[in-house]
């Protein structure tokens, strides 16, 4: 049996353990997220909204 055999966690069944400071949407046990001091976001859109980030064009 090679390591593929079993395919990708279910998300139905994942625990879920916190939630995205940002958008509130569930964070599942072995999700990768980004995380500022204590808080957890579920993608680095959330995140930098979170910080107040902005796309601008530079030499505007």
């Amino acid at each position: 049996m090679d390591r593929f055999s079993e395919g990708l966690p279910d998300l139905q069944e994942a625990k879920v353990v916190d939630h995205c400071e940002e958008c509130g949407g569930e964070i599942y046990d072995k999700q990768l997220v980004w995380r500022v001091g204590e808080d957890l976001f579920c993608c680095s859109g959330c995140m930098l909204t979170n910080l107040g980030a902005v796309t601008i064009t530079a030499g505007e």
